[in-house]
């Protein structure tokens, strides 16, 4: 197997809170191994900015590989699949924060979103408020990616950083995992899976239906204000999925099912009309390389290689923080100063320079910033607790001595 474990996890009878046993804490290095490939891939994907195109455009219902503006486009046509860096990202997140949920010996809602609060917020708050001052983005701009909710409006949805938008449906899947949790509890965790994808695909088909949602989606514009929480969902609590079989030493996959949802995701991305199904088949193809990947022994004596891919997983979030708009930095500021415009040259030096100027940036957002961050939720928390056990004490009333 993939990890030392001890005592195989029951199914659980939850209403508010998991009900022990519990498994010991599962170490998955695999999985960071995963965020360095789904981060890597993403970082291919922006690195596309020299040749002003991230894909091909249509003909009728199919790609036009003849359309390329530049020939060259082609050889790096693969790299416009680096947004299924994402769909991996979105399938890593349901499991991990669901095996997490699993394995607590007391699980708190309030502690649950402290936790999440003091993960990602820090390091992004840094991340919005040095993109801001370069950026000097609108009041609205500001307020709605303060509160994370900048994905319900096409105005602001790419505003200050466009890799935020993920960020925000993050949120939102954070926010939507107690109906996750109810569900799972009262009628298991593949009904709750088959619920989102009811979702999914009620939304998916009215805008396959109406003129306003063909105009959106198949303009290749993604911003749905809002709607892309509720057809998304479905990938994260696949993960989730994957995670509760997993303690149960089940399976959700058959072993083919990784290659089968991999092709038809590649395929989908060429026909037209079920492009709009492309992240989610990504996600699906992400959630079966997981579970395989997680049930593979672990190298005791990882190569350099390896070594280097953990590295980059555990350092994958700031990473994405920070990429994005450092592409753009590198490619006026370095690359077509120094290397001209030839864009096969500029995407080569975009995206090696990014990527260890990002790398750097990253090391230092980890340990200055995330870590500490988390460090201090932890300590505010335990405050909270103390504060709350002093409160239920002095509440509790005193025996009366007899007379």
């Amino acid at each position: 197997m993939g990890a030392r474990r001890t005592n195989p996890h029951p199914r659980m009878n939850t209403d508010a809170s998991p009900a022990p046993p519990k498994p010991e804490r599962i170490h998955l290095p695999q999985l960071d191994v995963l965020r360095a490939v789904a981060i890597l891939l993403v970082f291919c994907f922006h690195a596309l900015a020299p040749f002003r195109m991230q894909g091909l455009p249509w003909r009728g219902a199919f790609r036009d590989y003849a359309g390329a503006a530049n020939p060259d486009f082609l050889y790096f046509y693969p790299a416009t699949l680096g947004w299924i860096g994402v769909s991996l990202f979105f399938a890593l997140s349901g499991f991990v924060i669901h095996l997490s949920v699993l394995q607590s010996k007391k699980f708190d809602w309030g502690q649950f979103y402290s936790r999440r609060f003091w993960r990602i917020y820090p390091a992004y708050l840094v991340a919005l408020i040095a993109f801001s001052l370069w950026k000097t983005p609108s009041f609205n701009d500001i307020v709605t990616h303060l509160f994370m909710v900048h994905n319900v409006s096409k105005e602001t949805y790419f505003g200050i950083n466009a890799s935020f938008w993920s960020l925000a449906i993050e949120v939102w899947f954070y926010l939507l995992y107690p109906v996750v949790f109810w569900l799972r509890g009262k009628f298991g965790i593949a009904k709750a899976f088959w619920f989102s994808v009811l979702v999914s695909m009620v939304i998916r088909f009215a805008l396959l239906t109406t003129a306003s949602g063909r105009a959106i989606f198949f303009g290749d514009n993604l911003i749905l204000n809002g709607a892309d929480t509720l057809m998304l969902w479905m990938d994260w609590v696949l993960g989730a999925w994957v995670a509760e079989r997993f303690l149960e030493k089940r399976t959700v996959f058959p072993k083919w099912a990784f290659w089968l949802a991999l092709l038809l995701a590649v395929a989908s991305t060429q026909i037209k009309f079920v492009t709009i199904f492309s992240f989610s088949l990504f996600s699906i193809a992400s959630a079966a390389l997981i579970e395989q990947l997680i049930r593979k022994p672990v190298n005791e004596k990882p190569s350099l290689f390896g070594n280097a891919a953990v590295t980059v997983g555990l350092l994958s979030y700031s990473l994405y923080l920070w990429h994005q708009p450092l592409v753009t930095i590198v490619e006026y500021q370095i690359a077509r100063r120094f290397f001209g415009d030839n864009p096969v040259i500029l995407y080569g030096i975009v995206l090696t320079v990014t990527l260890l100027i990002s790398i750097i940036v990253a090391y230092f957002s980890y340990h200055f910033i995330e870590k500490p961050g988390v460090a201090l939720g932890n300590r505010v928390w335990e405050r909270f607790q103390k504060s709350r056990r002093r409160g239920e004490t002095t509440d509790t009333p005193r025996p009366v001595p007899p007379a």
